[in-house]
């Protein structure tokens, strides 16, 4: 009779000590789920209790990264942007007439000479531009994003995407949308590299 009353006790007390544990949590495991997926918006602190970088989606996904580009958060500061449509020169025409915007990690990058074809030595992490297209009128067509997610030293290591009314997406003629890692006719020409000044 003691040896069962001893062991339903410490069943009971095993269950009470495991609730208490389950409602406690370890910072350093923490998702950080804080914020809207994907809108731009404000995070809580990621991984390791430090705070999420809120300038870039915190769902990658086409769907989460078509929602952060919706948002327009990529518009205001901390990112900086041109201040009106440009036309591009003779060389990185593929878009058309483009207004480009960097969030402030791909502005450090490149202003720490990052800014290279390549992946180990190219932009930092977290590293993001976004093109909006325009026709010949000022009338936007489309939008262009490119994104660091990743340092594994391979194509994948960037997300792009791209969509346009009218054939804007360089040599894809259907308009798209177009998204994916190491993005075949994306990597073509930027091959992890912001092409053209910054805005500034």
């Amino acid at each position: 009779m003691f040896v069962r009353l001893f062991s339903t006790s410490l069943v009971l007390t095993s269950l009470a000590a495991g609730a208490l544990l389950a409602g406690c949590s370890d910072p350093a495991m923490s998702d950080g789920t804080g914020g809207t997926t994907g809108s731009g918006g404000e995070t809580s602190s990621g991984s390791g209790g430090g705070t999420a970088d809120t300038t870039v989606p915190t769902d990658t996904s086409q769907a989460g990264l078509e929602a952060f580009l919706a948002a327009g958060s990529y518009k205001n500061a901390p990112w900086i942007g041109d201040a009106a449509v440009r036309t591009p020169t003779a060389s990185t025409n593929v878009h058309g007439d483009v207004r480009v915007y960097y969030n402030p990690t791909a502005v450090t990058s490149r202003d720490n000479g990052q800014n290279e074809v390549g992946h180990e030595t190219g932009n930092a992490l977290n590293s993001m531009a976004v093109k909006e297209l325009y026709d010949n009128t000022g009338t936007q067509i489309g939008i262009a994003a490119f994104l660091r997610t990743a340092e594994n030293g391979n194509d994948n290591d960037w997300i792009y995407y791209c969509t346009s009314s009218a054939g804007g997406c360089a040599s894809m003629t259907d308009g798209g949308p177009y998204y994916g890692p190491g993005l075949n006719e994306c990597r073509f020409c930027h091959g992890g590299m912001f092409i053209g000044p910054l805005p500034r």
